[in-house]
C-alpha cells in the first residue's frame, strides 16, 4: 500500500528478516507453507498485518492526510475516525503533539512532532494465491516521534487475534490466532512515497490454536514460534522458519518463495 494509491487518498519494513529459533519454540505441526502463510498474515500490508499499521501511522505523520471516513469525528484532542482502505476497516484514534509536549487539536505542518496512534483493524478477505480466508481482528498502539525532522521513529506493540482458514488439496486448517509483536526504533522516511522502514526491529510471536481436517480425521493443536525482523530499507525480506529453511517474503502483498 503506497501513499499515492491509497483509496482514502493519503497524500503528503525492508530488511533482512531473521526468524529466531529459541528452545521454547513449539513444534507447530504445520507445514512450512502454512507457517509462512501465517507469518505473512501477521506482517504484510495486504493481509492486515503489522505493516498496515506502520504505513497508516506513517501516512498520518506525513501531514497532508485526506480521508474518506465512514464515521468521522474530529475531537479537540486529535483524530477519531473509522475509514476503509480496500477490504480493511481502520478504527483509529490519533493524538498530535508539538515538540514541547503540548497536545494539539490536529496535525499542523512544521509544528506537530509526535503522534500517538491507536488502531483496530477488521474485515474479511479471501486470498486466492495462498488459499487463505481472513477474518481480521488486530490492535496496535504506536508512538511516532521526530516528525519535524522528516524521519518518523515508531515504537509500540500490537496483537493479532484474527481467524484464518488455509485450504489445501488434502487438508484444511481453521485457525484462531493469538499473535503479538513489538516495534523498536523503526525509522520511516516521510519524504519517501513508500513507507519502507530504513532501520529498527520488529520482534514477535506467531501463535494460536487450530483444527486440522484431513477429510478422514480431525485434530486440534496449537502452534507458537518467535521471530525478529531487522529493517534495512528493503521491501523484500528473508524469513528463517524454525526448521532453519529460508524464504523470501514481500512485505506489501505477503507472497513468498523458498530460497
Amino acid at each position: 500500500m503506497y501513499r499515492k494509491s491509497m483509496l482514502w487518498m493519503l497524500t503528503g519494513f525492508l530488511f533482512l528478516y531473521n526468524c529466531s529459533n529459541p528452545g521454547d519454540n513449539k513444534d507447530s505441526g504445520l507445514s512450512e507453507s502454512e507457517e509462512m502463510t501465517l507469518v505473512a498474515a501477521v506482517v504484510s500490508t495486504d493481509d492486515g498485518g503489522a505493516m498496515a499499521d506502520v504505513e497508516m501511522a506513517s501516512d498520518i505523520a506525513a501531514g497532508t492526510t485526506t480521508t474518506q471516513p465512514v464515521a468521522p469525528g474530529m475531537q479537540a484532542d486529535g483524530l477519531d475516525t473509522t475509514l476503509t482502505n480496500g477490504w480493511i476497516t481502520y478504527n483509529l484514534n490519533v493524538a498530535f503533539y508539538a515538540e514541547n509536549g503540548t497536545e494539539m487539536p490536529s496535525f499542523i505542518t512544521g509544528v506537530t512532532d509526535k503522534i500517538v496512534y491507536n488502531g483496530s483493524l477488521s474485515g474479511s478477505n479471501q486470498k486466492k494465491i495462498q488459499s487463505l480466508d481472513i477474518t481480521l481482528s488486530s490492535h496496535s498502539s504506536l508512538t511516532g516521534t521526530g516528525i519535524k525532522s522528516g524521519q518518523l521513529i515508531l515504537n509500540g506493540e500490537g496483537s493479532n487475534t484474527s481467524g484464518y482458514t488455509i485450504s489445501g488439496p488434502r487438508r484444511t486448517l481453521t485457525i484462531q490466532a493469538a499473535s503479538s509483536y513489538k516495534l523498536e526504533d523503526v525509522s520511516v522516511d516521510l519524504n519517501n512515497p513508500q513507507s519502507v522502514p530504513a532501520s529498527g526491529t520488529l520482534t514477535g510471536t506467531v501463535a494460536g490454536n487450530y483444527t486440522l481436517d484431513t477429510g478422514s480425521d480431525t485434530q486440534n493443536d496449537s502452534y507458537s514460534f518467535t521471530f525478529t525482523i531487522t529493517f534495512t530499507g528493503d521491501s523484500t525480506v528473508k524469513v528463517t522458519l524454525p526448521s532453519g529453511d529460508q524464504y523470501s517474503l514481500d512485505l506489501s502483498d505477503g507472497t513468498y518463495t523458498k530460497l
